[in-house]
């Protein structure tokens, strides 16, 4: 989610080509600020570069149509559309015309500033270069027929195997199994194709595999292991897998499987661990009496032993757990941007040596204070912070950042400080909740500032 809102209460709010030439001239990424007729208002210089015009050029250029194919206007028009309706950032590409006449493959991002009566009052556009991802999705074409004759002719080869052999995608759904997987588990070629990896596990293990399913395709390693899958009448057999990723540029695009069946070798070792045991219990059934006693001191020993190892040890682990601590909170304290952590309910837990910095308040001050003590830092009043949207609050002003946005349970937020220095100070920071063991929830605020 996105805001613009003034720089404090009861006061102008913030002019945007002022946010525009302090912070974005400077960038590398390529942006414009335009009206809704056309006209450009400014960019910055990554824009002008990208582009090649002179900044004079710019200037008398409309870019709904001098800088705007003709064929790419109405998808524009539908983006800018779409995000007067809903209010949120709109992404859609398109093309540029360059000053050598050339058109440049663009995606972009458009959204708009609010004018005196709360209605949008410009446009701000940012723009990626996707020039060189066209051209390379040209090239995909091309070698797909390719791949599907070498596809085809592998097929071939791997249908004639005597072993399993299956992929399957990022989602567990199976994209190849040759025809020793399907006529092991009964199956039919058409039914396998619309069945994933886990239509073949017993509900007792799927989340396990699952998980284990999710690690590896982290990992990117191969690796061997057993596992029971089911037949298609219900019976279960136990096979050796040896996996693998199926990696695309270096990302995990799901797994192919070369596979053994054991189940016939695990019962014969079942059998035979079996009568092992049966054979070594008549053993110790025969044992003396004498011998019995023996064992029972030898056992009241090792019990003993065993018990004071695990004194020793958890004195040893209490005095690593101690050390652990104190080492966490002194990189805590050294990290360079200004950070501070408060509890679940609220009370200031940790405030590093970049945030008294920052702020002018020592962490003495502040630690086990609550009711948003932090807040009156930057604003001089207790309202909230980022810190209490990941605390769960919904009491906050939207309109009183510059910049707000939810992704994946961390927030994102930019905003004016009128309490820091001398004078109002530009303020962008991010907050997440921490969990830790014990599932216990612990928001934490992430804070830069540049005057």
């Amino acid at each position: 989610m996105t805001g613009v809102g003034p720089s404090r209460r009861g006061q102008e709010k913030v002019d945007p080509m002022m946010v525009f030439r302090h912070f974005m001239n400077d960038s590398p990424q390529p942006f414009m600020i335009g009206y809704w007729n056309g006209r450009i208002i400014d960019f910055n210089r990554a824009f002008q570069e990208l582009l090649g015009y002179s900044r004079d050029e710019l200037l008398t250029m409309l870019w709904i149509s001098d800088l705007t194919p003709k064929e790419w206007r109405r998808v524009e028009d539908n983006a800018i559309q779409e995000h007067l309706k809903s209010r949120q950032a709109q992404h859609y590409e398109k093309e540029y015309f360059l000053k050598n006449g050339k058109k440049l493959p663009v995606e972009m991002l458009v959204h708009s500033l609010s004018d005196e009566t709360g209605d949008p009052g410009y446009l701000y556009f940012f723009i990626y270069d996707i020039s060189q991802r066209k051209k390379a999705e040209k090239s995909l074409v091309r070698g797909k027929i390719n791949a599907q004759k070498q596809v085809a002719y592998l097929n071939t080869l791997l249908d004639n195997m005597n072993e399993l052999f299956y992929t399957y995608d990022s989602e567990g759904k199976l994209t190849f199994a040759n025809q020793k997987s399907i006529d092991l588990l009964g199956y039919k070629s058409e039914e396998v194709t619309a069945m994933t990896v886990w239509d073949f596990v017993a509900k007792r293990h799927r989340a396990d595999m699952e998980t284990e399913f999710v690690r590896r395709l982290k990992e990117k390693e191969p690796e061997s292991y057993h596992a029971t899958v089911l037949h298609k009448d219900g019976s279960e057999r136990i096979f050796r897998l040896n996996v693998a990723p199926i990696l695309e540029d270096g990302i995990s695009m799901g797994e192919m499987v070369l596979a053994e069946d054991i189940t016939e070798q695990r019962r014969t070792q079942k059998a035979l661990k079996k009568s092992n045991e049966e054979l070594q219990s008549i053993q110790e059934e025969l044992t003396a009496v004498n011998e019995e006693l023996t064992a029972a001191n030898e056992q009241l020993i090792a019990a003993e032993e065993e018990l004071r190892q695990q004194l020793d040890e958890s004195e040893i682990n209490k005095e690593a757990l101690a050390n652990a601590h104190q080492q966490l909170e002194v990189i805590f304290n050294f990290l360079p941007d200004p950070t501070f952590v408060v509890d679940a309910t609220g009370r200031v837990e940790m405030w590093n040596r970049a945030m008294e910095e920052l702020t002018g308040v020592k962490a003495r001050e502040i630690l086990g204070k609550g009711n948003r003590e932090y807040a009156i830092s930057f604003y001089g009043n207790r309202r909230p912070l980022l810190i209490d949207l990941a605390l769960g609050y919904s009491d906050y002003d939207e309109e009183q950042y510059l910049f707000l946005k939810q992704d994946k349970g961390i927030f994102y937020g930019e905003s004016i400080c009128t309490q820091i220095g001398n004078r109002e100070v530009y303020i962008a920071g991010k907050s997440a909740p921490l969990i830790d063991r014990n599932l216990l929830f612990y928001p934490s605020q992430y804070i830069t500032g540049t005057l």
